[in-house]
């Protein structure tokens, strides 16, 4: 912990933000703001949350942190540089920040080629530092925390008469961030009250005083967290105080003291205060990525946070808006940061259980926890620590369920199992059993995808399909990619994981439930899926009031096992795979006479597919090429067959990856044939023989085939989350995957739009592909080497990598297996870099300081460490297939 002294005299005096001479803004100055800055910023969507009926509340989210560096920081800087004098823009401008307010300033001072130059404390974190560079600032890395970075920029203001702006308290600061209350009430012209996160105060100042000149009676409550309450200190005192700051997940509200400028300007104008704690946070976060696919900072989630928690009771059946101010969170604290979430939600638990050490004593417990559906994350033995015989084992564990009711099944069968045991939190006991039943396992024929018989897809069909639907699917946006410019292209994103239940499968779902007669809606429907099929019919069945059943295999996610449930259908788990769940399927379908609806081969799922062909020509004029990911193929074919019909020089090129690739073999010999599918990141896209109808109708319409590789899947997915701040699975990530693998060159400078099928990645997931994606692109650095396992040892290496700027991640020690003296220690590290060019950095200053090293991904190494291999490359350059 770290107490700030906030009024030293060793502050440099900065006369904007005078604590003895307060400056309140007017309305007048932010809505002077507004017109100043419209043509450079973004103005951001506020859409309905889809977790309004959960939360019993119309929530809106004001999504902020699709501006062009991530946060709503912009707004302010660009107001404050544009009102700057002709000398002082000039000479430039300096600030002292740990992430957003420097990343918003030294993008727009490019923009309006002012000279910037920010100081960023040892503890920011790298990507906003490479961030800042990248926009064009020069970034001075100095001190160990705020106060110190901010004492250097102000001494160097003074040195050499450079502007400084601060990103919190400067009154023109204060006004351009109030310009989302301007934004809001046009957007939601009867929100009864806005959650407003708070750090210094800023925003919380402009829409305070935007909002309630407007609209009086609208409530504005300021969030912040726990950890560090600044302003309810400050209200609490009537005059800003300094807290202590804790590490906490929202460290972009981590400010000591709230400005004076800020306070003064609020402290009549907020209605309610509101500190959440760390755990609600993490959920919050997770609910975000999980219901809105949104990547949201903690800073920005304090709102949601705020609600999940119950601490707005008297705001049940209003219309809310959360203001969700950043999505710049550092990519692996995201990961934790889910976890964590999964955690509170008893998704992720951890227990302790004593086991026989003979053979078959884990292998027990791991047969136990499968046939509950539990999946394990990580598994530890303990044998020296252990109270029961000599012969026993203390097994620590973590593991995945679908939430309490799944745990409190998993607590009651270990405590009937085991004698000694012990969980990590005390949860309710419920039972709760999946169905058993069985049924006829013939697989029966389905007279909508005979092989025999294809049916032909038509374009009179899919605009008749999009006339129908229409109103009770999401017309998804497709907007210009924040990464055009960085892969040469003009890149659209159809951004399809905006559909209520996370994919494009909606539509196809929707048309073929409205084209059942009503006999067959009394029947009800049933399906085989392992997850988005599965959800999109739930979802619409429970809607139009028709029975449906889901049947999945005992393996699927666990994500989509609970949704399922959640959104009304009956679920079945049956079999090892989708194979044997759709046996099972269509045998009940044949005893209870209802409509088995395959999701990938069905016309009239098809034709609901294509949907999103028409929206494309409508959204995107001139689109040279639309990039599609193929499964089973009725996406690629419905989007096929609309577009050659409205633009037959637009070319279609589907998307797999080479551990699913069934179109490219189908192609390949002009026949469906199966194939042995292995795991894969794009799980979606997992069909080891594609649709009859499908393959009848593309084969004649698609122009390329391409096959990816899964390290740039892997990537793909971390840039769409860290660039466009949004989370995709990885069956959507593949299009994005193909164009920065460089399979396109053909389509440089050209319009290409890339179908984001889905966003519904298994949360446990995503924080893997994350940290796969940094180590495929030198990010994520492994290592051993070997020190001197005397104190001092592992110091002077932490030392090292700390004055390069490289982050330790991981630190195993090994002392048994080690080729050096006995004094020896051989380390496997994990660490972060910036990239290839500061892990070589990292690899020379080993080379210097130590004797035994080795690099596996990097082919360097010294003193023969076991199993080392040697090669030239430091930058990998994967291979990807081009069909």
């Amino acid at each position: 912990m770290e107490r700030y002294d906030c009024f030293q005299p060793t502050i440099e005096y900065d006369p904007m933000c005078d604590q003895d001479n307060p400056q309140k803004i007017s309305f007048e100055d932010v809505s002077a703001a507004a017109f100043r800055i419209q043509s450079g910023i973004v103005k951001t969507p506020c859409v309905k949350s889809h977790m309004s009926n959960i939360y019993g509340m119309d929530i809106f989210l004001k999504n902020d942190f699709l501006q062009y560096t991530g946060s709503f920081k912009e707004r302010g800087a660009r107001n404050a540089l544009l009102l700057l004098p002709h000398e002082a823009k000039t000479r430039g401008v300096i600030s002292a920040s740990l992430g957003n307010h420097s990343q918003g300033l030294s993008y727009h001072a490019n923009q309006l080629n002012i000279p910037t130059t920010v100081v960023m404390p040892n503890v920011a974190p790298i990507m906003k530092i490479e961030n800042c560079r990248s926009y064009g600032a020069k970034v001075i890395v100095h001190g160990h925390d705020m106060k110190e970075a901010k004492y250097h920029a102000m001494t160097l203001a003074k040195e050499k008469g450079l502007t400084y702006i601060n990103g919190y308290d400067h009154p023109h600061i204060m006004a351009g961030q109030g310009t989302v209350g301007l934004e809001i009430l046009g957007q939601v012209p009867d929100v009864d009250a806005i959650l407003v996160p708070v750090g210094g105060g800023g925003l919380l100042a402009g829409v305070a005083t935007a909002v309630k000149h407007l609209r009086p009676h609208v409530l504005i409550y300021g969030v912040e967290t726990e950890k560090c309450p600044s302003m309810e200190e400050a209200m609490r005192h009537e005059s800003p105080k300094c807290v202590e700051i804790r590490s906490t997940l929202a460290d972009g509200l981590a400010v000591p003291t709230v400005g004076f400028n800020a306070f003064f300007t609020v402290k009549s104008l907020i209605d309610k205060m509101i500190t959440v704690n760390e755990d609600w946070l993490a959920r919050a976060i997770l609910r975000l990525v999980e219901q809105e696919k949104y990547v949201v900072e903690g800073g920005g989630a304090v709102g949601v946070a705020a609600i999940m928690a119950g601490l707005v009771p008297e705001l049940a059946g209003k219309k809310v808006v959360c203001i969700l101010s950043g999505g710049n969170i550092d990519t692996t604290i995201l990961g934790r940061c889910l976890e964590r979430g999964l955690a509170a939600e008893q998704r992720l638990v951890k227990f302790k259980v004593t086991v026989s050490d003979r053979p078959g004593g884990i292998a027990e417990l791991c047969k136990l926890l499968a046939s509950l559906g539990v999946s394990i994350k990580d598994i530890m033995q303990e044998r020296a620590w252990v109270y029961g015989d000599i012969f026993s084992v203390r097994v620590k564990v973590v593991c995945e369920t679908r939430g309490p009711d799944h745990m409190a099944q998993l607590r009651t069968v270990i405590m009937n199992t085991y004698k000694e045991w012990y969980f990590a939190r005390e949860f309710e006991d419920r039972d709760r059993r999946p169905s058993t039943d069985s049924l006829d396992d013939d697989v029966e024929f389905d007279e909508f995808c005979d092989p025999n018989n294809p049916r032909k897809i038509k374009y009179d069909d899919i605009l008749a399909a999009s006339k129908r639907i229409a109103g009770f699917v999401v017309k998804t946006s497709c907007t210009r990619a924040l990464m055009s410019d960085r892969l040469g292209m003009e890149i659209y994103l159809k951004q399809e994981f905006m559909q209520y239940t996370g994919c494009f499968k909606e539509r196809g779902v929707r048309n073929t439930l409205m084209l059942l007669n009503e006999e067959q809606k009394r029947a009800g429907v049933i399906a085989a899926s392992t997850g988005n099929h599965g959800l999109s019919l739930a979802y619409h069945s429970t809607l139009m009031g028709i029975p449906c059943i889901i049947v999945m295999p005992i393996q699927a996610p666990i994500t989509k096992i609970s949704k399922c449930e959640k959104f009304g259908a009956k679920l079945l788990l049956h079999g090892n795979n989708i194979a044997e769940a759709k046996r099972f399927g269509m045998g009940i379908a044949k005893e209870k006479k209802m409509r088995y609806v395959n999701g990938y081969d069905h016309p009239n799922v098809i034709e609901g597919q294509g949907t999103i062909g028409i929206e494309i020509m409508e959204q995107v004029q001139g689109v040279d090429a639309v990039l599609v990911p193929v499964g089973g193929g009725s996406l690629a074919c419905g989007i096929a067959v609309a577009v050659k019909h409205l633009k037959p020089d637009a070319e279609v090129y589907g998307i797999c990856t080479e551990k699913a690739c069934s179109m490219v073999e189908a192609l390949k010999k002009n026949e469906r044939i199966a194939i042995t599918i292995d795991s894969t990141i794009a799980d979606g896209l997992a069909v080891n023989m594609v649709g009859v109808n499908t393959f009848y109708n593309l084969k004649g319409l698609i122009d390329k085939m391409v096959v990816v590789k899964e390290d740039w899947v892997a990537r793909a997915i971390m840039h769409v989350v860290e660039e466009e701040r949004f989370v995709v699975e990885g069956g959507a990530a593949v299009t994005i995957a193909s164009i920065m693998a460089g399979l396109f060159p053909n389509l440089k400078g050209k319009k290409v739009v890339c179908v984001l099928s889905g966003g519904n990645i298994d949360t446990t997931i995503l924080a893997r592909a994350l940290e796969r994606g940094m180590a495929a692109e030198g990010r994520l650095v492994k290592f051993k080497v070997t020190v001197t396992d005397r104190p001092g040892g592992m110091a002077e290496l932490c030392g090292m990598m700390a004055n390069l700027g490289v982050t330790l991640r991981d630190c195993i020690p090994e002392r048994a297996w080690v080729k050096g003296d006995i004094f020896s220690c051989e380390l496997k590290v994990i660490a972060e870099t910036r990239g290839w060019d500061h892990t070589k950095e990292l690899v020379e200053q080993v080379k210097k300081h130590f004797k035994h090293y080795y690099f596996p991904e990097m082919g360097d190494n010294q003193g023969k460490s076991p199993g080392a291999r040697r090669g030239p490359c430091l930058a990998p350059n994967p291979v990807c297939m081009q069909k």
